[in-house]
């Protein structure tokens, strides 16, 4: 039953939400982390450092659609756009629109 599979999942996620923030408060980590961070921060670290692609990105997170995955290469784009401007020099990456 594809509802009951559902509510399976959204309980286990809630319960590792609940014990990342009791990792999180021991570490004194004072933001809030949770599964849906985890993957967003995954998925920054590996574009930004070039290790993975989006193609990779798209297929750890289980993404269907490349589009959805997309947001993470623009988002790193930007990162980049702000790092570089604070060095007083220009964009030197036009690839990721």
């Amino acid at each position: 039953n594809e509802v009951a599979m559902m509510k399976e999942q959204k309980t286990k996620t809630a319960l590792i939400n609940k014990n990342l923030k009791i990792i999180a408060g021991r570490a004194g980590i004072e933001k809030n982390i949770s599964t849906h961070t985890a993957r967003h921060t995954f998925a920054m670290h590996g574009l930004l450092s070039g290790e993975l692609s989006l193609e990779h990105i798209k297929a750890v997170l289980g993404h269907e659609n490349l589009k959805t995955t997309e947001i993470y290469g623009k988002a790193s784009q930007e990162l980049i756009d702000q790092a570089m401007s604070k060095l007083g020099k220009p964009n030197v990456n036009t690839d990721v629109e």
